[in-house]
């Protein structure tokens, strides 16, 4: 995406105009001798898709791939030596390591997480919980543990049973109670792989959150969400050999 943006004009040597299928508009040539690349871009949502290989030579183009498309297109010429820049540029950009901090550095136990998210009639979580309540309404990803569990949390806790993302910390718990048959004595659709969760258990269960505190756009927010939910199970994964229980898939998970 830093590419993209940065072909759009923000002091890159470019030249940009708008064409069509007759070539009645197609771009001005080069007056000069500079060398350079052809760049089809289309206006609208778009991801960037890079050259194959870590090693391989800037291609000829990099491919921006609509979602939508507006019927508007340009040609961007791009000189060979700014095509490599980008393409450096992206191999720099790449985020190897998990990096949201946890919810006041703690793991939560399920009891606590119950009795301030859903406090009750005439009660509120900011008095019943004022040091846990502020995390409800975020976003962000969620550790899931068994077991006795102390110190600063990781995705990659020997514990850890089961990793996961969202918009919203209490909808999305609420949803693992009623799926696993914590909050109901039986259980509801909600969260698909909270039904290999053992029916109602809870004792020794924590949770950590790792809340996103930044302002993003949404379609920016989604996916740096979906990023980092799969750079901690990785992490998980680095540690263990193996994902989590929950997220490995099969049947119901037997909890120590």
């Amino acid at each position: 995406m830093d590419a993209a943006r940065a072909a759009m004009g923000q002091g890159w040597p470019t030249a940009a105009r708008l064409w069509n299928d007759d070539g009645a508009n197609e771009p001005r040539r080069s007056r000069g001798r500079m060398a350079g690349r052809a760049v089809l871009v289309t206006f609208a949502k778009t991801k960037v898709t890079r050259p194959r290989g870590r090693n391989q030579e800037c291609q000829s183009k990099y491919l921006i791939q609509p979602t939508t498309t507006l019927g508007i297109k340009a040609l961007l010429i791009i000189p060979d030596e700014w095509c490599n820049f980008i393409h450096n540029r992206f191999q720099e950009l790449q985020m190897q390591d998990f990096v949201l901090e946890s919810f006041t550095g703690q793991w939560f136990e399920w009891e606590r997480i119950n009795k301030c998210f859903w406090p009750g009639v005439g009660r509120q979580s900011e008095k019943v919980d004022p040091e846990l309540s502020p995390v409800r309404l975020y976003s962000g990803v969620y550790v899931i543990a068994w077991g006795a569990l102390s110190g600063m949390p990781t995705p990659s806790d020997r514990g850890v049973q089961y990793i996961g993302m969202t918009n919203n910390f209490k909808n999305r718990m609420s949803q693992f109670a009623s799926s696993a048959g914590i909050h109901y004595s039986e259980k509801y659709s909600g969260h698909s792989a909270a039904w290999r969760w053992p029916k109602a258990k809870f004792e020794k269960m924590k949770v950590a959150f790792f809340p996103l505190h930044q302002n993003l756009a949404p379609h920016l927010k989604s996916g740096f969400l979906f990023w980092q939910e799969a750079l901690a199970i990785d992490a998980y994964f680095k540690a263990h050999g193996k994902v989590p229980p929950l997220n490995a898939g099969g049947g119901e998970i037997s909890l120590e």
